[in-house]
């Protein structure tokens, strides 16, 4: 934990401190929202599925240039992750809906935009550090249960995209499209030995679309 945090304060003071202005406008502030399609993997119980959680994403984002075509980009935001499952009628190829599982974070992602010849499409990558502020279990009877303390405080994921900035009067739109991969198990060591009924290892991935406006300081 320790050295994530220590990692998110790095990162910050690189974001701050990179590189000196390529030209005018060297920096865009705006704000961004969508909906996120997640799910989960690793250990799956008998018989059960995982399948795609949707959710939504609401943040700021704070742009800063460090070349004519790369931008770093810091996004904290609120982010809406999960999935649902379904589990396999014995005796049948049907299935009926089985629990989900809701997972909220606060999320930090620090993100390299690099822009074609043309300044309007562009390739995206990064970091995403998320600090858990939800976990919950909801049963099939539609009962939900706080199970945070059975998940991993913070998540760490990479983030991958590609996107169009479309100017408009002033205002910059960006549409993206990316897709993120968690990389830590985020089953967390349950000291006290209770039973969660969940995997001891999971992992969450998903795909993102979002649409945002900017406006640059400074003028381009």
């Amino acid at each position: 934990m320790k050295r994530i945090v220590v990692g998110i304060a790095l990162a910050v003071v690189v974001f701050c401190m990179a590189g000196e202005p390529a030209e005018a406008g060297e920096w865009r502030l705006g704000l961004a929202g969508g909906l996120n399609s997640s799910k989960l993997s690793g250990d799956v119980p008998s018989k059960t599925s995982y399948t795609s959680h949707k959710g939504l994403i609401l943040g700021a984002v704070i742009d800063r240039r460090l070349t004519e075509d790369a931008w770093l980009s810091f996004q904290p935001r609120y982010q809406q992750n999960g999935t649902k499952s379904e589990v396999s009628v014995e005796g049948s190829s049907d299935t009926t809906p089985g629990p989900e599982i809701l997972l909220d974070y606060i999320a930090l992602p620090v993100l390299l935009r690099i822009y074609a010849n043309n300044q309007k499409t562009y390739v995206l990558g990064g970091f995403n550090v998320g600090i858990l502020t939800r976990g919950d279990y909801v049963d099939t009877d539609g009962t939900t249960y706080d199970y945070k303390s059975f998940f991993r405080d913070v998540e760490l994921s990479m983030d991958f995209g590609i996107g169009v900035m479309l100017p408009y009067k002033g205002t910059l739109i960006n549409l993206e499209l990316r897709y993120e991969q968690g990389m830590l198990n985020l089953a967390a060591n349950n000291e006290d030995g209770e039973d969660s009924t969940l995997p001891t290892r999971l992992r969450q991935s998903g795909f993102e679309f979002l649409v945002g406006v900017q406006w640059s300081l400074g003028g381009e």
